[in-house]
């Protein structure tokens, strides 16, 4: 049937799967163009069609197309390689050729202060931090690299988790396979990750990812000692504005200066495009499915008439699936469609399945939601005409999720960019 095929059409447009890769090749001339390049690594299916490929004695033409070919020079590299390129050509928006098919994005970044309650959970934060340096400091000193140490211990203020995870695997080397004080490590790169959540998504993020840490052995004693135990308790105070924990504990607007800014922006921007008369969508992007979840309970709650934020999240892992196997709704018959009560109020953070994440794209396309918020499985893949605001929550790293992320704008009229920095920690 394939070759058939291969004899009886001009263009073919095809998926490459496990499954077919394994079959043979038709050694027919022909062009191969792959839409998506940075898929040509490792065991995916579309390395697995190049070697067939190269190894049919076919003749071939590889083009591959891409917007963001590789992070690095050397995964470009391996790019290159894999299709055999002889010749490389690059355009940018600036280019004549591409400038007719694209519009104009504006970009905009706005600093928002951090509240002075913030500043005092991250001085608690310090009082766990520093003792814990002070030991990995002694201990470390003989064995270890001192720029690696510097690295680390230079400026306690500023610590990151993977930059502990970086000296934690250095150390082991230098020392020969030294694991006694993983333990040390691992509490430092947690309470590091309590302090950016706490500086980059407010109180309730790193509130949860500090109870979620309490759960692991390495923490036993950290989480009986009065200062934790205080420290916990502020954030709960602070977070939903009480003393008792609630279910639905929410930061407000005063301790997480963030949403309140995305709400400014959020209902400048609607109030804009009525009096215009004009349709418009907006993305959200955010890293963390607890922190979208969030977003748009907010956005719920505090502007319901203009706003109407979906949250669109990628889908569960096989673990989380499992364990919710006995939460099901059992009035969700086989086929039907999902319940909205979840995954439009932001309560569904162990993630979404294909047909509720096609329901809420339908949704959006049809104005029943106006705000998507979204972690990274709405970076890639959605052309939304009528999206003309991106706000970005937090920082992305990565220059090519970023380029991604305002790529979803300013495809079929002039869009906008809008990244929300937190003082001093985002900024830098």
């Amino acid at each position: 049937m394939c070759c058939s095929l291969w004899k009886s059409r001009c263009v073919l447009i095809a998926i490459a799967k496990p499954h077919v890769t394994n079959r043979k090749i038709c050694p027919f001339s022909s062009i191969f163009t792959f839409r998506e390049t940075t898929q040509l690594a490792g065991s995916h299916a579309n390395t697995t069609l190049v070697q067939l490929i190269n190894n049919s004695g076919a003749k071939y033409r590889f083009v591959g197309l891409s917007a963001t070919p590789g992070a690095d020079i050397k995964s470009i590299q391996c790019l290159i390689d894999t299709l055999n390129i002889c010749r490389i050509e690059a355009r940018t928006e600036d280019d004549p050729n591409v400038k007719k098919y694209i519009h104009h994005r504006e970009e905009e970044v706005i600093i928002v202060k951090q509240p002075n309650v913030v500043k005092e959970l991250d001085n608690k934060l310090s009082q766990l931090i520093l003792p814990i340096l002070e030991r990995l400091r002694s201990e470390t000193n003989v064995n270890m690299n001192p720029s690696i140490q510097q690295r680390l211990f230079y400026d306690s203020a500023n610590i990151k988790p993977f930059s502990v995870m970086q000296v934690q695997q250095e150390y082991v080397k230098c020392s020969g396979g030294d694991h006694r004080l993983d333990g040390q490590f691992n509490i430092l790169r947690d309470l590091a990750n309590a302090r950016c959540m706490l500086k980059e998504q407010g109180v309730q993020m790193s509130r949860m990812k500090l109870a979620e840490s309490t759960h692991k052995h390495y923490m036993h004693y950290m989480k009986d000692t009065p200062v934790f135990q205080s420290l916990m308790r502020d954030m709960m105070i602070v977070a939903s504005g009480v003393s008792q924990q609630e279910e639905d504990n929410l930061d407000t607007f005063e301790n997480n200066p963030k949403l309140s800014k995305l709400v400014d922006v959020l209902t400048e921007h609607f109030q804009r495009k009525k009096a215009i008369g004009q349709s418009t969508r907006v993305i959200v992007f955010s890293q963390w499915r607890e922190s979208v979840g969030g977003i748009v309970k907010m956005l719920q709650i505090h502007n319901s008439e203009m706003i109407k934020p979906a949250q669109f999240i990628g889908q569960a892992s096989k673990k989380a699936v499992g364990s919710g196997k006995s939460k099901k709704n059992k009035n969700n018959k086989k086929g039907s469609a999902p319940s909205t009560s979840n995954y439009n109020t932001g309560q569904d953070q162990m993630g979404m399945n294909q047909a509720q994440q096609q329901r809420v794209l339908q949704q959006f396309n049809q104005g029943i939601y106006n705000v998507l918020v979204c972690t990274c499985v709405g970076e890639e893949g959605l052309d939304i005409k009528d999206v003309d605001l991106i706000v970005n929550f937090d920082t992305q790293k990565s220059a090519i999720r970023s380029i991604q992320r305002n790529g979803r704008t300013g495809r079929a009229r002039n869009g906008r960019v809008v990244q929300l920095l937190a003082e001093h920690e985002e900024k830098k």
